[in-house]
Parts: structure tokens; C-alpha cells; sequence
């Protein structure tokens, strides 16, 4: 197994900064997921990785050896692209052996190859057929098993399950897990999809604005965010945000103030916040619970209903007129125009810095 390592790499376009001196470690075996929005330079990394663009700044290295001066072919990777990228007139077969053959593979390791690969993604009754006869479904697993036959050091998927219908995209995502599983090969996958990130990476490189925001496993992104950006990017519904003050409580940790709505004690620590500045309070929706009014500290309105089976999930306009989004059973009897309590979990609030740095309770 490989693992892969880039150092200050940076890319750019003219005058437009593309990807800023980006650093990253990846272990041999390890299924490692870019997330960010579209603009924030992943696929432009997978690319770079792959020799498709060549990186103004810094170094690639995979399996310790150099490959950013080596051209596509000779550094060891395989690229599944999101719109497949096969042959139209070849059959898919052909398309397997089309880059074996081009480096003069020997016809039996060809077929033994794509007898292994075909038989792993079920599509061994697809080898006759063109593309035009496939769907999209089968086109991506095409496209995988083209990426498994020439046995690279590293795979790199670039926003591959971004043409496939919901259920079906869904469904590919579990088989990439297995597939994972089965190879135990350095993967590098691109998304601007959360669930993607969260449901497939051993960690997730949240970047934004060309750089790299966190570095961490699906769940120290989600529990323990390091900016403001990542708190609301990673988390669907996203993280409710709002407005807040902060003072010392009596057991050190800080107390937040959301103007015109409540208070409560967090557990976080106060002397680790800025001594000045602006604060935000960040709530998941799941620790802002609906509750009866009577008695309720928290009271809002109802603005709308999400009801998603499991879980429900409310809008809530707060007295101070923001709007919090709350979550309650699957069978919730709430609708929208109604009055409802809200019960904020303390122990899990968040605080952000005016800088967007984030503050989170100790550690258990």
C-alpha cells in the first residue's frame, strides 16, 4: 500500500489563486474525502494529483518517491471522472483493456485483470455492451472497473456519484465502501456532498476559499468543528448560528447570552475564549428539542415543518426574530402557526470567535 503527501502545493490561473500552499498527509490505505463547495480548489488537487494540471508551487510525493515532474501514466494513480470518460465506440471491455494494452500488458494479465474486476462489480454480463447501452449506474461501475485493472497505487474520484439518481447514488456509495474494504487501497475521493464525506472517509480535508479549513474523521468534523465555515457546512440540516454574549460563570466555564431570547450555562471553558470581540452560539438542530410551552424557558413560533419519517424538524422564529431550526419525534403532532417550548442542550453549544475560530466544550 501507498500513502501520498503533498507539500505547499499551489495552483494558479493568471491572476486567480486557485489553490493556496495546501499541505496534506495521506496513510497508505486510507479513504480520505475533499469536501468543500464548488470554487474551493478539490477537484483542482485531485488533478494536480494526477498530472492532468501541473502545480506552480510545492512538491507530490506517493510512496515516497516525487511524482509531480512524471508525466499522468507514470506516477501510479487511476482517475474516475464524473462523466465516466469512456469509449463510445468500444465495448466494455474494450474500454478495460484499452489502457493495459497501450503498455503492452500481456493479453493473459489483461484478462485475468478484467475477469477480477468485472466479477467484483457485478458487471460481468455487461462486457459486450457499448456505453449506449448502459446506465448510468453501470457506466459508473464501469468507469470504477477501468480504474481497478491497471492496479494503481492510488485511486482518485472526482465527484463520481455526483450524474446518479438519489436511491442509486446511495446505493454506489455503500458498494465504494466495500470496494474499499476489499482493495484496503489509498483512495482519494472529491465531494461537495456532506452525507458523502461523513458516510464514506476515514477522514474528511474540509477546504474552502483554496485552503484547507480541518483536517479530522467524519465525527471530531461534526462534533468538534474548528471554524464557523466547517460548523455549517458539514451537518444537514446545517448548524443554527446565532448572535450571542459571553461572561464568566461562577464555575469558570462561559455563560452565553442570546439577546432577547435566554441564557444558559455552557461547558465551555471561559479563559479559553477571546478576551473581547464578537460571538456566535451554534446549536445542532438535534440539541434544540421542541417541548410543551408550559414551563418552557424558550419559546418561538413555528414557521415550518420538515416531517422526515424518523425525525421532525421545526423552523422556529425566536422572540429577537432570528429563526432556529429544532428537531422533535417522527411522529410529531406540531404545524406551523403554533406556539412550542424549545429545550436547548447546553452541554453541547458551541461558541465562534469573531474571527470564526470555534470553542468547544472540554473534552470528556
Amino acid at each position: 500500500m501507498s500513502g501520498l503527501k503533498l507539500v505547499n502545493v499551489s495552483k494558479r490561473y493568471g491572476e486567480v489563486s486557485v489553490v493556496e500552499r495546501i499541505s496534506l498527509n495521506i496513510a497508505p490505505g486510507e479513504f480520505v474525502v475533499l469536501l468543500g463547495p464548488s470554487g474551493c480548489g478539490k477537484s483542482t488537487i485531485l488533478r494536480m494529483i494526477a498530472g492532468l494540471e501541473t502545480a506552480d508551487h510545492g512538491e507530490i510525493h506517493l510512496d515516497g518517491v516525487r511524482i509531480d515532474p512524471l508525466p499522468p501514466g507514470a506516477r501510479g494513480v487511476a482517475m474516475v471522472f464524473q462523466n465516466y470518460a469512456l469509449y463510445p465506440h468500444m465495448t466494455v471491455r474494450d474500454n478495460l483493456s484499452f489502457g493495459l494494452r497501450n503498455i503492452a500488458t500481456p493479453r493473459d494479465e489483461i484478462d485475468k485483470r478484467i475477469a477480477a474486476a468485472a466479477e467484483s462489480l457485478e458487471i460481468v454480463h455487461l462486457l459486450s455492451r457499448r456505453p449506449g447501452e448502459l446506465s448510468g449506474g453501470q457506466k459508473q461501475r464501469v468507469a470504477i472497473a477501468r480504474a481497478i485493472v491497471k492496479e494503481p497505487k492510488a485511486f482518485l474520484f472526482d465527484e463520481p456519484l455526483s450524474n446518479l439518481d438519489a436511491a442509486l447514488r446511495s446505493r454506489t456509495r455503500i458498494e465504494l465502501a466495500q470496494l474499499h474494504r476489499r482493495l484496503a487501497s489509498t483512495m482519494i475521493f472529491v465531494t461537495h456532498d456532506q452525507v458523502e464525506a461523513m458516510t464514506l472517509a476515514d477522514r474528511i480535508v474540509v477546504l474552502n476559499e483554496r485552503r484547507i479549513e480541518q483536517i479530522g474523521s467524519p465525527m471530531e468534523i461534526y462534533e468538534r468543528p474548528a471554524t464557523r465555515f466547517v460548523a455549517t457546512f458539514a451537518g444537514s440540516p446545517r448548524m443554527n448560528i446565532l448572535s450571542a454574549n459571553v461572561s464568566p460563570d461562577d464555575n469558570g466555564d462561559a455563560r452565553v447570552s442570546i439577546p432577547g431570547v435566554c441564557s444558559f450555562q455552557s461547558a465551555i471553558p471561559f479563559l479559553s475564549l477571546p478576551q473581547r470581540g464578537d460571538f456566535f452560539v451554534g446549536l445542532r438542530p438535534e440539541h434544540v428539542r421542541i417541548a410543551a410551552c408550559d414551563g418552557a424557558e424558550l419559546r418561538g413560533e413555528i414557521q415550518l415543518v420538515e416531517r422526515l419519517g424518523e425525525r421532525t424538524l421545526a423552523h422556529v422564529k425566536l422572540p429577537n426574530g432570528e429563526v432556529i431550526v429544532a428537531e422533535d419525534v417522527g411522529a410529531s403532532r406540531i404545524d406551523a402557526g403554533e406556539a412550542c417550548g424549545l429545550k436547548i442542550c447546553a452541554e453541547a453549544a458551541h461558541l465562534f470567535d469573531g474571527d470564526g475560530a470555534g470553542h468547544h466544550a472540554r473534552r470528556p
